[in-house]
Protein backbone atom coordinates (compact mmCIF):
# COMPACT_ATOMS: atom_id res chain seq x y z
CA UNK A 1 0.00 0.00 0.00
CA UNK A 2 1.40 3.13 -0.99
CA UNK A 3 1.20 6.17 1.96
CA UNK A 4 0.05 9.60 0.95
CA UNK A 5 3.68 11.67 0.91
CA UNK A 6 2.04 13.87 3.51
CA UNK A 7 1.60 11.77 6.04
CA UNK A 8 5.22 11.49 6.38
CA UNK A 9 5.47 14.73 8.06
CA UNK A 10 4.25 15.05 11.54
CA UNK A 11 2.05 18.25 10.69
CA UNK A 12 0.47 20.12 7.55
CA UNK A 13 2.12 23.90 8.20
CA UNK A 14 4.85 25.12 10.69
CA UNK A 15 5.14 28.68 11.52
CA UNK A 16 7.88 30.16 11.85
CA UNK A 17 6.96 33.98 13.69
CA UNK A 18 10.17 36.09 14.09
CA UNK A 19 11.24 39.42 13.79
CA UNK A 20 14.47 38.22 12.37
CA UNK A 21 16.64 41.30 12.67
CA UNK A 22 18.76 39.99 10.59
CA UNK A 23 18.16 36.61 9.08
CA UNK A 24 21.30 34.92 9.82
CA UNK A 25 22.45 30.93 9.83
CA UNK A 26 20.84 30.35 12.77
CA UNK A 27 17.67 31.06 11.19
CA UNK A 28 18.30 28.98 8.20
CA UNK A 29 18.85 25.76 10.17
CA UNK A 30 15.72 26.54 12.02
CA UNK A 31 13.78 26.58 8.67
CA UNK A 32 15.58 23.74 7.43
CA UNK A 33 14.31 22.12 10.57
CA UNK A 34 11.00 23.52 9.89
CA UNK A 35 10.83 21.44 5.85
CA UNK A 36 11.67 18.16 7.73
CA UNK A 37 8.44 18.41 9.44
CA UNK A 38 5.97 20.06 7.39
CA UNK A 39 5.67 20.32 3.77
CA UNK A 40 4.76 23.81 4.30
CA UNK A 41 6.14 26.31 5.88
CA UNK A 42 4.71 30.24 6.88
CA UNK A 43 7.23 32.03 7.54
CA UNK A 44 6.08 35.69 9.39
CA UNK A 45 8.13 38.56 9.73
CA UNK A 46 6.64 40.24 12.82
CA UNK A 47 7.16 43.81 13.43
CA UNK A 48 5.78 45.28 10.10
CA UNK A 49 4.96 48.53 11.19
CA UNK A 50 8.14 49.48 13.18
CA UNK A 51 10.65 52.29 11.93
CA UNK A 52 14.22 50.85 12.36
CA UNK A 53 15.63 51.36 15.81
CA UNK A 54 18.09 50.19 17.91
CA UNK A 55 16.21 46.86 18.51
CA UNK A 56 14.67 46.70 14.99
CA UNK A 57 17.45 47.93 12.46
CA UNK A 58 16.47 46.81 9.53
CA UNK A 59 12.86 48.09 7.63
CA UNK A 60 10.11 45.00 6.58
CA UNK A 61 12.00 45.84 2.91
CA UNK A 62 15.04 45.36 4.01
CA UNK A 63 14.56 42.19 5.82
CA UNK A 64 12.36 40.74 2.81
CA UNK A 65 15.69 41.39 0.24
CA UNK A 66 17.63 39.82 3.02
CA UNK A 67 15.23 36.47 3.42
CA UNK A 68 15.59 36.59 -1.18
CA UNK A 69 19.14 36.29 -0.93
CA UNK A 70 19.11 33.79 1.91
CA UNK A 71 16.95 30.96 0.87
CA UNK A 72 17.80 29.23 -2.12
CA UNK A 73 15.05 28.80 -5.04
CA UNK A 74 14.60 24.96 -4.24
CA UNK A 75 13.27 25.72 -1.02
CA UNK A 76 10.87 28.71 -2.06
CA UNK A 77 7.87 26.78 -3.14
CA UNK A 78 7.40 25.52 -0.13
CA UNK A 79 7.46 28.37 2.12
CA UNK A 80 4.73 31.40 2.24
CA UNK A 81 5.94 34.74 3.14
CA UNK A 82 4.14 37.22 5.35
CA UNK A 83 4.83 40.37 7.08
CA UNK A 84 2.53 40.68 10.40
CA UNK A 85 1.43 44.53 11.29
CA UNK A 86 1.01 45.00 15.23
CA UNK A 87 -2.19 45.15 17.10
CA UNK A 88 -3.25 46.79 19.96
CA UNK A 89 -4.22 45.08 22.71
CA UNK A 90 -0.61 42.72 21.87
CA UNK A 91 -1.78 38.94 20.97
CA UNK A 92 -4.39 39.72 18.27
CA UNK A 93 -2.10 39.84 15.64
CA UNK A 94 -0.98 36.76 16.50
CA UNK A 95 -4.55 35.35 16.28
CA UNK A 96 -4.54 36.65 12.31
CA UNK A 97 -1.48 34.49 11.54
CA UNK A 98 -3.20 31.31 12.44
CA UNK A 99 -6.81 32.46 11.46
CA UNK A 100 -5.32 33.11 8.22
CA UNK A 101 -3.87 29.73 7.31
CA UNK A 102 -7.34 27.68 8.00
CA UNK A 103 -8.90 26.06 5.07
CA UNK A 104 -11.72 27.26 4.19
CA UNK A 105 -13.94 24.42 5.27
CA UNK A 106 -12.63 21.16 5.54
CA UNK A 107 -10.22 19.51 8.46
CA UNK A 108 -7.74 22.06 10.31
CA UNK A 109 -4.20 21.44 9.52
CA UNK A 110 -1.87 19.99 11.87
CA UNK A 111 -0.22 22.89 12.98
CA UNK A 112 3.18 23.75 14.90
CA UNK A 113 3.79 27.23 16.02
CA UNK A 114 7.73 28.37 16.55
CA UNK A 115 8.72 31.84 17.76
CA UNK A 116 11.55 33.37 17.86
CA UNK A 117 13.40 34.31 21.65
CA UNK A 118 11.66 37.03 22.50
CA UNK A 119 8.40 36.69 21.27
CA UNK A 120 5.11 35.61 22.81
CA UNK A 121 4.18 32.25 21.17
CA UNK A 122 1.28 32.44 19.29
CA UNK A 123 -1.54 29.96 20.73
CA UNK A 124 -3.88 28.25 19.44
CA UNK A 125 -6.54 24.92 20.59
CA UNK A 126 -5.26 22.15 18.66
CA UNK A 127 -1.25 24.13 17.97
CA UNK A 128 1.86 22.55 19.23
CA UNK A 129 3.95 25.01 20.55
CA UNK A 130 7.64 23.64 19.54
CA UNK A 131 11.06 25.42 20.61
CA UNK A 132 12.38 27.73 18.43
CA UNK A 133 15.97 26.09 18.04
CA UNK A 134 18.79 28.44 18.71
CA UNK A 135 19.15 30.88 21.31
CA UNK A 136 19.76 34.93 21.13
CA UNK A 137 21.92 34.85 17.74
CA UNK A 138 20.36 37.98 16.09
CA UNK A 139 20.56 39.73 19.15
CA UNK A 140 24.16 39.25 19.78
CA UNK A 141 24.71 40.22 16.31
CA UNK A 142 22.64 43.61 16.38
CA UNK A 143 24.28 44.68 19.99
CA UNK A 144 28.15 43.86 18.36
CA UNK A 145 26.60 45.61 15.00
CA UNK A 146 25.35 48.56 16.63
CA UNK A 147 27.82 49.42 20.16
CA UNK A 148 28.72 52.79 19.73
CA UNK A 149 32.82 53.83 19.71
CA UNK A 150 35.50 54.27 17.57
CA UNK A 151 36.39 52.09 15.77
CA UNK A 152 32.47 50.62 15.28
CA UNK A 153 32.78 46.78 16.61
CA UNK A 154 32.07 44.56 13.63
CA UNK A 155 29.42 41.65 14.30
CA UNK A 156 30.81 37.71 13.46
CA UNK A 157 30.16 36.26 10.47
CA UNK A 158 26.85 34.78 10.65
CA UNK A 159 24.88 35.33 7.41
CA UNK A 160 23.07 32.41 5.25
CA UNK A 161 24.85 33.00 2.18
CA UNK A 162 27.75 35.05 0.62
CA UNK A 163 25.26 37.17 -1.06
CA UNK A 164 23.63 38.13 2.39
CA UNK A 165 26.55 38.81 3.93
CA UNK A 166 27.97 41.02 1.58
CA UNK A 167 24.36 42.47 1.62
CA UNK A 168 24.94 43.62 5.69
CA UNK A 169 28.45 44.67 5.13
CA UNK A 170 27.38 47.09 3.63
CA UNK A 171 24.76 48.18 5.32
CA UNK A 172 27.20 48.54 8.20
CA UNK A 173 29.23 51.49 6.58
CA UNK A 174 25.92 53.28 5.40
CA UNK A 175 24.10 56.26 7.15
CA UNK A 176 21.22 54.32 8.57
CA UNK A 177 23.73 52.04 10.38
CA UNK A 178 25.76 55.07 11.85
CA UNK A 179 22.45 56.98 13.13
CA UNK A 180 21.35 53.59 15.03
CA UNK A 181 24.83 53.49 16.76
CA UNK A 182 24.17 57.13 17.60
CA UNK A 183 20.84 56.09 19.34
CA UNK A 184 22.55 53.20 20.79
CA UNK A 185 25.01 55.55 22.87
CA UNK A 186 21.93 57.55 23.61
CA UNK A 187 19.48 54.75 25.17
CA UNK A 188 23.32 53.64 26.83
CA UNK A 189 23.23 57.17 28.49
CA UNK A 190 19.49 57.20 29.71
CA UNK A 191 19.76 53.08 30.93
CA UNK A 192 23.17 53.99 33.35
CA UNK A 193 21.49 57.46 34.37
CA UNK A 194 18.57 55.09 36.08
CA UNK A 195 21.18 52.47 37.20
CA UNK A 196 21.22 53.55 40.58
CA UNK A 197 17.25 53.03 40.73
CA UNK A 198 16.48 50.19 43.78
CA UNK A 199 13.98 48.84 42.15
CA UNK A 200 12.89 48.58 38.09
CA UNK A 201 12.11 51.91 36.95
CA UNK A 202 8.60 52.96 35.38
CA UNK A 203 7.90 56.05 33.21
CA UNK A 204 4.77 57.65 32.29
CA UNK A 205 4.45 59.42 29.22
CA UNK A 206 1.45 61.45 27.32
CA UNK A 207 1.13 61.78 23.32
CA UNK A 208 -1.37 63.92 21.48
CA UNK A 209 -3.68 62.45 18.53
CA UNK A 210 -4.56 66.00 17.23
CA UNK A 211 -7.61 66.51 14.23
CA UNK A 212 -8.09 69.32 12.23
CA UNK A 213 -10.26 69.67 8.52
CA UNK A 214 -8.84 66.01 7.37
CA UNK A 215 -5.19 66.27 9.11
CA UNK A 216 -3.60 64.61 11.63
CA UNK A 217 -0.92 67.17 13.45
CA UNK A 218 2.98 65.30 13.73
CA UNK A 219 6.24 66.45 14.66
CA UNK A 220 9.74 64.77 13.56
CA UNK A 221 12.22 64.36 16.16
CA UNK A 222 14.99 66.80 17.02
CA UNK A 223 17.27 63.82 18.52
CA UNK A 224 18.30 60.33 19.60
CA UNK A 225 16.14 58.29 20.15
CA UNK A 226 14.18 58.19 17.28
CA UNK A 227 16.00 61.35 15.66
CA UNK A 228 14.32 62.10 12.50
CA UNK A 229 11.34 60.10 12.91
CA UNK A 230 7.46 61.04 12.82
CA UNK A 231 5.91 61.21 16.09
CA UNK A 232 3.30 62.39 18.00
CA UNK A 233 3.35 65.06 19.95
CA UNK A 234 4.06 64.36 23.48
CA UNK A 235 6.82 63.38 26.13
CA UNK A 236 7.04 62.77 30.06
CA UNK A 237 4.95 64.47 32.97
CA UNK A 238 6.02 66.88 35.39
CA UNK A 239 5.70 65.74 39.27
CA UNK A 240 3.17 68.78 39.70
CA UNK A 241 0.64 68.09 36.69
CA UNK A 242 -2.50 66.11 35.97
CA UNK A 243 -2.01 63.72 32.53
CA UNK A 244 -4.20 66.03 30.77
CA UNK A 245 -2.52 69.15 32.05
CA UNK A 246 0.83 67.63 30.76
CA UNK A 247 -0.49 66.66 27.39
CA UNK A 248 -2.01 70.49 26.76
CA UNK A 249 1.84 71.41 27.60
CA UNK A 250 3.54 69.22 25.61
CA UNK A 251 1.85 69.87 22.58
CA UNK A 252 2.32 74.29 23.31
CA UNK A 253 6.24 73.40 23.26
CA UNK A 254 6.74 71.26 20.69
CA UNK A 255 4.08 72.67 18.26
CA UNK A 256 3.08 75.89 19.65
CA UNK A 257 -0.35 74.63 19.90
CA UNK A 258 -2.55 76.21 22.85
CA UNK A 259 -5.71 73.45 23.02
CA UNK A 260 -7.05 75.93 25.81
CA UNK A 261 -10.01 74.25 27.35
CA UNK A 262 -10.47 72.01 24.18
CA UNK A 263 -11.97 68.91 25.60
CA UNK A 264 -10.71 65.46 24.32
CA UNK A 265 -12.86 63.41 22.05
CA UNK A 266 -11.58 59.90 23.83
CA UNK A 267 -8.09 58.40 25.38
CA UNK A 268 -6.34 55.60 26.23
CA UNK A 269 -3.35 53.67 27.84
CA UNK A 270 -0.93 52.09 26.19
CA UNK A 271 1.51 49.75 28.30
CA UNK A 272 2.69 46.69 26.45
CA UNK A 273 5.93 45.94 28.07
CA UNK A 274 7.91 46.46 24.67
CA UNK A 275 6.69 49.62 23.51
CA UNK A 276 9.50 51.57 24.06
CA UNK A 277 13.01 51.55 23.09
CA UNK A 278 13.50 53.96 26.66
CA UNK A 279 12.16 50.47 29.19
CA UNK A 280 9.18 50.71 30.64
CA UNK A 281 7.04 53.39 29.51
CA UNK A 282 2.98 53.65 29.79
CA UNK A 283 1.93 56.27 28.02
CA UNK A 284 -1.64 57.82 27.99
CA UNK A 285 -3.17 59.30 24.61
CA UNK A 286 -5.44 61.82 24.22
CA UNK A 287 -7.25 62.37 20.90
CA UNK A 288 -8.43 66.31 20.04
CA UNK A 289 -10.82 66.54 16.73
CA UNK A 290 -10.52 70.64 16.36
CA UNK A 291 -13.73 72.48 14.91
CA UNK A 292 -12.12 74.33 12.24
CA UNK A 293 -11.90 75.43 8.53
CA UNK A 294 -8.22 74.95 8.44
CA UNK A 295 -5.76 73.69 10.55
CA UNK A 296 -3.84 76.17 12.48
CA UNK A 297 0.19 76.94 11.68
CA UNK A 298 2.37 74.98 13.99
CA UNK A 299 5.78 76.15 14.88
CA UNK A 300 8.22 73.19 15.88
CA UNK A 301 9.91 73.33 19.09
CA UNK A 302 11.79 71.64 22.47
CA UNK A 303 11.90 67.97 21.33
CA UNK A 304 10.43 68.31 17.85
CA UNK A 305 12.79 69.56 14.93
CA UNK A 306 9.14 69.74 12.52
CA UNK A 307 5.91 70.05 13.12
CA UNK A 308 3.10 69.56 10.04
CA UNK A 309 -0.24 68.67 9.70
CA UNK A 310 -0.53 65.46 7.40
CA UNK A 311 -3.98 64.63 5.51
CA UNK A 312 -5.17 61.54 6.95
CA UNK A 313 -5.37 59.70 3.54
CA UNK A 314 -1.19 59.77 4.07
CA UNK A 315 -0.55 58.43 7.01
CA UNK A 316 -0.29 54.74 5.79
CA UNK A 317 2.73 55.45 4.00
CA UNK A 318 4.42 56.90 6.98
CA UNK A 319 3.78 53.50 8.86
CA UNK A 320 6.79 52.65 8.74
CA UNK A 321 8.89 55.94 9.98
CA UNK A 322 6.96 56.51 12.93
CA UNK A 323 8.88 56.37 16.24
CA UNK A 324 7.80 53.47 19.01
CA UNK A 325 4.58 52.03 18.78
CA UNK A 326 2.87 55.65 17.66
CA UNK A 327 1.26 53.64 14.44
CA UNK A 328 -0.47 51.67 16.79
CA UNK A 329 -1.74 54.82 18.86
CA UNK A 330 -3.22 56.48 15.44
CA UNK A 331 -5.09 52.84 14.34
CA UNK A 332 -6.15 53.03 17.71
CA UNK A 333 -8.01 56.22 17.06
CA UNK A 334 -7.98 57.09 13.24
CA UNK A 335 -9.53 54.43 10.13
CA UNK A 336 -7.00 55.01 8.01
CA UNK A 337 -4.60 52.85 9.87
CA UNK A 338 -7.00 50.07 10.49
CA UNK A 339 -5.84 47.31 8.21
CA UNK A 340 -5.24 43.47 8.06
CA UNK A 341 -2.69 42.59 9.92
CA UNK A 342 -1.43 39.91 7.53
CA UNK A 343 0.37 41.29 4.15
CA UNK A 344 1.16 38.10 2.25
CA UNK A 345 4.78 39.02 0.45
CA UNK A 346 6.13 38.19 -2.70
CA UNK A 347 9.52 36.01 -3.21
Amino acid sequence: MNLDPLDAYPFDIVVQIGTFQPWLHAHQLALDSALQQAPRVALVLAGATQAPSVRHPFSLEQRAELLRLSISAGQRPRIALYALRETYPPGADWQAVLAALEPAGGAAPRLAVQAEPGLPPAARAGAVALPYPHSDAAAAWRRSALVAGPPPALPPPGAATPDAEAWLAQWLEGMQCGRLREEWQALEQDRLAWSTAPYPVTKVTVDCVIECAGHVLLIQRARAPGRDLYALPGGFIDVDETLLQSARRELAEETGLDLGNETPRGSAVFDAPWRSQRGRVITHAYHFVLEAARPPTPRAGDDASQARWVARDRLPALVGRLHDDHALILAHFLEPLRDDPLIPLSW
